[in-house]
């Protein structure tokens, strides 16, 4: 009779945890493509890095950008691109597959943790009420939609602390060899997931049996699980020992003194404050970069649970259970509140928290319940209340997370820099019409359009051919000129001389220099676009139809001095240009750049250009990506001629004289510069050298009676008049 009561109460823990888990996939799922809107653009930029490997050969393992090494996303993004192509629905669909596993993960990680201190029913409450509290809550379904990095993290975290409690308990070597391999993959996820082996240490701690370092076996275990972990992170441990520079430059670019309130608090203030806003964000408000809705972690059933499950944690300091808890939440909160630059909680920093917070709250309630065992009937009520209440509870999250009116009042759909819904709408206009557009490469270069984009350009490339000249674009005669809309909604602003031309299946970057202002429209209501289909109600920008002739007219040829120089890695300088022939102090100078490659390149490099002054020093440059970011090194193809345009900013104090310039590469992983080679292929430098460029000497106006006379001195001086002044 036990046994059939107790599968009996399996069976409907199942059943329950199956509901949960559809109501789950129904707040995460539910509109997923067009709620939220637009796609951010760390997701975009993600996105890239997916393509990498399924267009390029590229096996990305580290994210400049985010300064992180997190390829689980990139990879498994890639199988979302390569099922779905490269579109909103695949990121957010891997994002909420993700968030909806890490629930699961959450019940059999709880379950596990309960043993020896739970009876099994005790045990599937609690990881029910759990799952129920993370299921229902706005935020959590909110930014799993979102399909970015961080989703990856909750899964495996709650995987690995599962592993290493099983393996604790049944003592195993293939369960800690799994606990070991589990803790590995966790350090490829999220960047916060570097705190979890702290949290893991603390685990073990706890679960370990009494006198366990008398026990081989335990040290057995222990080894088997050092083993197992190490095995998967040899390719981290290579990456970090051949670029350490990689393993705090996250870091390096955030930090609690860069909280707004640390000027006004101090540092022991602003931990106050942002313990306050930790308390806040858990029930009543949260104001994050991210959760646009303004909604706190927990529904208040739940947040009431949580407060309980503090008070148990009190009450029942000896359990270990509540103190694996209690570990998990601080550990987890760290990487947020040490790198706290702003002042509420990062949501994405702090996503580890999330399923300890939830535990917590569902240990208080299951708690509750227990303590009305010796009152069966009374116990019976309480749990048809819950229930009913945890339904309402349902119903009330649904109402308000998909309500239309109440949503689009609170969310700032239509300018949000999250969420970039203009770009996303401009890069599905591109998609959907077979016509040809041309876009600022300015707006290209954002990572939404061209990831978005790329369903229709399978290829990129320039559109000037090996000798220079203009490959046969614009083929249809016409072509429609897209100005987007900025991000606060005002017309566009931006460079006009650099574009990106979408033809046929290709996206073509055009050559630098080709003002087509002449060519806009005027920005009234006459030339507003509308997006389509889920974006059929968002401004895009203004719109002209343009003639191919007059685009072409508007190609301005630069004179180009040829260079003969190349790296060792392939790409070669052939030819320079210059937007004047003088350097005018305090304005700009362009300089361009004629690129092509040898072979495909395998990496994405950060160009130099650097003014150098008679003595060797720098007195202007610029550090960055070429073309913006818009045509990638490793996209570069042979048979093209690569054209990039710098902009250097010349000193107002700048001297009169000559000037030259120094052009160089570098990977963003250890900054070292690319070597440059001779005809021969043998290393001569790590630097092109090119000029000279003259900063003229102010004119002189010579006296009166001077005598005119036109005469150059070595290329360098003018002689324009003399006088010859009385002999005493």
């Amino acid at each position: 009779m036990l046994r059939k009561f107790t599968l009996g109460c399996a069976a409907v823990g199942l059943a329950a945890m199956v509901l949960l888990l559809l109501f789950a996939a129904f707040m995460q799922l539910y509109l997923l493509n067009s709620y939220p809107p637009g796609l951010d653009p760390d997701a975009a930029a993600y996105g890239l890095n997916a393509l990498k490997p399924l267009r390029y050969g590229f096996l990305p393992f580290y994210d400049y950008n985010n300064g992180s090494a997190e390829p689980m996303f990139i990879y498994s993004a890639s199988v979302a691109v390569f099922l779905f192509g490269p579109t909103r629905f695949a990121l957010k669909l891997l994002s909420a597959f993700f968030g909806i596993a890490s629930l699961a993960m959450l019940y059999a990680c709880l379950c596990e943790l309960g043993r020896t201190e739970f009876k099994a029913e005790t045990r599937r409450a609690i990881a029910l009420l759990a799952v129920a509290a993370l299921a229902t809550s706005q935020v959590v379904a909110f930014l799993f939609r979102f399909g970015m990095r961080f989703s990856t993290s909750n899964v495996f975290q709650m995987a690995a602390v599962w592993a290493l409690a099983r393996a604790a308990r049944t003592g195993k070597r293939s369960a800690w060899v799994l606990a070991g391999c589990l803790a590995a993959v966790t350090q490829y996820t999220y960047l916060s997931s570097r705190v979890l082996p702290l949290l893991l240490l603390l685990v073990l701690l706890l679960k370990l049996p009494p006198c366990w370092w008398k026990d081989k076996q335990v040290w057995g275990g222990l080894s088997a699980f050092g083993l197992g972990g190490l095995v998967l992170l040899v390719p981290q441990i290579v990456w970090y020992a051949r670029y350490p520079a990689t393993f705090l430059s996250r870091t390096s670019q955030t930090g609690i003194t860069q909280n707004p309130m640390y000027a006004q608090l101090g540092l022991a203030g602003t931990v106050l404050d942002k313990l306050n806003k930790y308390w806040l964000a858990l029930g009543w408000v949260w104001n994050g970069q991210y959760n646009q809705i303004k909604e706190p972690l927990l529904a208040p059933l739940f947040f009431y649970g949580f407060v309980a499950g503090l008070v148990v944690s009190v009450v029942y300091f000896r359990r270990r259970f509540a103190l694996i808890l209690l570990c998990g939440i601080a550990v987890m909160v760290l990487p947020d509140l040490l790198a706290g630059d702003r002042d509420w909680p990062h949501e994405t920093r702090i996503i580890g928290v999330f399923p300890f917070v939830a535990a917590l709250s569902g240990l208080g309630i299951a708690t509750v319940l227990e303590w009305l065992t010796p009152w069966r009937n009374l116990k019976r009520v309480a749990v048809v209340m819950l229930c009913a209440a945890i339904g309402v509870n349902m119903q009330s999250q649904v109402a308000e997370f998909f309500g239309a009116e109440k949503n689009l009042g609170r969310m700032h759909w239509g300018g949000n820099t999250q969420l970039r819904r203009v770009d996303a709408g401009v890069a599905e206009l591109i998609v959907t019409d077979e016509q040809s557009y041309l876009v600022p490469l300015s707006n290209y270069a954002d990572a939404v359009i061209k990831y978005l984009t790329s369903k229709r350009a399978l290829q990129v490339r320039s559109a000037v051919d090996a000798q220079g000249a203009l490959l046969p674009v614009l083929r249809q005669g016409r072509a429609t000129l897209v100005l987007p809309l900025a991000d606060d909604g005002q017309p566009w602003r931006g460079n006009p001389t650099q574009w990106v031309l979408f033809e046929g299946g290709a996206a073509y970057v055009l050559p630098p220099r080709m003002d087509l202002t002449v060519l806009f429209p005027v920005l009234d209501e006459a030339s507003v676009i509308f997006g389509k289909g889920i974006d059929d109600n968002v401004r895009l920008g203004h719109i002209a139809s343009v003639d191919a002739r007059q685009v072409m007219q508007q190609l301005v040829p630069a004179a180009a001095f040829p260079q003969a120089a190349c790296f060792n890695n392939g790409i070669c300088l052939k030819a320079v240009g210059y937007s004047r022939a003088t350097l005018v102090a305090g304005e700009s100078f362009e300089v361009d750049l004629h690129w092509t490659v040898q072979h495909a390149v395998t990496d994405d490099y950060i160009m130099f250009v650097h003014l150098l002054d008679h003595t060797g020093q720098a007195v202007a440059g610029v550090n960055a990506y070429p073309l913006e970011h818009a045509y990638r090194t490793y996209e570069w193809k042979p048979g093209e001629t690569i054209i990039t345009s710098t902009v250097l900013d010349i000193p107002a104090s700048v001297r009169a004289g000559a000037y030259s310039f120094e052009l160089g590469m570098y990977s963003p992983f250890d900054f070292e510069r690319i070597p440059t080679v001779d005809a021969g292929n043998l290393v001569n430098g790590d630097r092109i050298l090119f000029g000279p460029v003259k900063r003229p000497r102010p004119a002189v106006k010579p006296p009166a009676d001077s005598v005119p006379v036109e005469i150059v001195l070595g290329d360098e001086l003018d002689l324009i008049g003399y006088r010859i002044d009385a002999l005493p």
